[in-house]
């Protein structure tokens, strides 16, 4: 009888043993739902017209169907709305218990079948070289009175049509540009187009690549120094690398960058790709900043712009004014705070673990060049490049946190030479 006894204990306990493992794994393995955005495909439109609206997690799952979208706080059947009531009305989406934004969308007037013509009106008359234009489309109706048709018209620049209002002028001198509405053609406008006026040198920064993941339980470690780094210096930029053991944010740019530095032991940190941070690393914070010291001849200018849901158009300028021997550019995709549960055997952030709502900076998501960079023109003067950078499946949980990194590295792509960062949207100039 105590046999059965003891057999029959042992079972119970292998079993919740098991069980509690299992549950264990899939809770650290599953991302958490805690915010859902509310997107329209418009935000004016015409008495009449439809809005068709969107819901996603901040995990990118589409959740529409199942949310509850509400105009002035009233639920709608479906996920598109319609008015024949010219205003403004509040939109906001619920999802399980999480709200959404609140969207405000604009009906106007049925009014383009007494549009006789449209003018086409930059926010500027002249800018400088990958600068942000913003265009208006003004509309005169049959009783002389004018009414903003921006959303309703397609725009052109030298002759091609473009997404939106909004464009980064690339061509030095001058531009024209057009809008045409239902089949009215607008005037010619003209925007012109001049060249970066570059400083005598530049400010050198620095980048910290940090090889990370949410399951490695000491890699808080290098997360406490680099938060220890920004507090003293705004120069020193970093980077996420997740990668091993089926981390979340792991893609095929960090895996390239683990392999490229044969990383295989963690937390590892590069600064300014030259060399190891040594450990412990928040007891040498001297290190990492002495990289961001003084000037250099190398410099970066960031401007970008975000066209669509899914699409990104950064333009990078880089300034010579000195003797270079050759050099490449990166060009990396970072998103900003991603939330994920952190493993932590350290002392730091009060030693708990896991910290549940991790925040996780600067991840790559997207390499746009080679990891270790692309040829570039080293003359002296400004040069520019464009990159069309297409967000869909690059797993961004929040678009608005997308922060652009650009470096420029020698000739093997394993030194930094100089660096500049900027938030989605944000012109950085060259300093």
């Amino acid at each position: 009888m105590k046999t059965i006894r003891v057999l029959r204990v042992l079972s119970m306990f292998f079993l919740v043993t098991i069980l509690g493992c299992s549950t264990s794994d899939k809770e650290e393995g599953v991302e958490q739902v805690t915010s859902i955005v509310l997107t329209s495909d418009v935000t004016s439109f015409e008495e009449g017209g439809v809005a068709v609206f969107t819901v996603k997690t901040n995990l990118s799952e589409e959740v529409t169907s199942n949310a509850i979208i509400s105009i002035d706080g009233t639920p709608i059947s479906g996920k598109s709305f319609t008015s024949n009531n010219a205003g403004t009305y509040k939109v906001e989406a619920k999802y399980n218990e999480l709200k959404s934004n609140v969207l405000t969308l604009t009906v106007t007037p049925k009014l383009t079948s007494e549009v006789v013509s449209i003018e086409v009106i930059p926010n500027v008359t002249t800018t400088e070289i990958g600068g942000l234009v913003v265009f208006t489309a003004n509309a005169t109706l049959k009783n002389n009175t004018n009414v903003d048709k921006t959303e309703s018209a397609t725009f052109y620049v030298n002759g091609k049509a473009i997404e939106g209002d909004k464009y980064l002028l690339t061509n030095l001198g001058e531009n024209k540009v057009k809008a045409l509405l239902n089949s009215i053609e607008s005037n010619e406008a003209k925007v012109e187009v001049v060249q970066v006026s570059l400083p005598v040198n530049f400010t050198k920064k620095s980048v910290i690549e940090d090889y990370t993941g949410t399951w490695c339980g000491w890699c808080p470690r290098v997360s406490w120094a680099i938060e220890l780094v920004k507090k003293q210096s705004d120069k020193v930029f970093s980077v996420g690398i997740h990668v091993e053991n089926g981390d979340p944010m792991e893609n095929e740019w960090s895996k390239a960058m683990r392999v490229a530095y044969a990383v295989n032991g963690f937390p590892t940190a590069y600064l300014n790709r030259e060399v190891e941070w040594s450990y412990p690393e928040p007891n040498n914070i001297n290190q990492a900043i002495s990289y961001a010291q003084g000037t250099t001849n190398l410099g970066l200018r960031i401007n970008s712009l975000q066209l669509n849901e899914n699409l990104l158009d950064v333009v990078v300028n880089w300034g010579v004014v000195g003797n270079v021997s050759g050099a490449k550019i990166v060009l990396f995709v970072l998103e900003d705070k991603v939330v994920y549960k952190q493993s932590n055997y350290t002392k730091y952030y009060n030693g708990v673990n896991p910290i549940v709502n991790f925040e996780h900076d600067n991840v790559l998501r997207y390499s746009a060049t080679n990891i270790l960079g692309d040829d570039i023109d080293t003359s002296v003067g400004v040069h520019l490049q464009t990159f069309k950078i297409d967000l869909k499946d690059k797993k961004i949980h929040d678009k608005s946190k997308i922060k652009i990194l650009a470096m420029l590295v020698d000739q093997t792509g394993k030194k930094v030479l100089n660096a500049q960062y900027a938030a989605l949207g944000e012109l950085k100039e060259f300093d």
